[in-house]
């Protein structure tokens, strides 16, 4: 196999096949740090999500009123 040959070739110990990359930690762990990443935002979204809908449902209005619906 040539130095400089970017196929990908199989490895013979364990039988995987081994990209251009071949087995640089650094690149493999890049789709683990996206899904993170992914999920960060998702959970972000969400709770930007349920503080906006929260905060226009319970109006200072709304709140008022069911504070004095106590009173009486």
């Amino acid at each position: 196999m040539d130095l400089c040959d970017n196929s990908s070739s199989q490895d013979p110990a364990s039988g995987t096949t081994i990209g251009r990359t071949g087995n640089n930690p650094v690149i493999r762990e890049m789709p683990q740090i996206r899904r993170i990443l992914r999920w960060l935002l998702i959970a972000a979204l969400a709770a930007l999500i349920s503080y906006y809908s929260f905060r226009s449902y319970l109006t200072p209005e709304l709140l008022f009123n069911f504070a004095n619906s106590f009173t009486c």
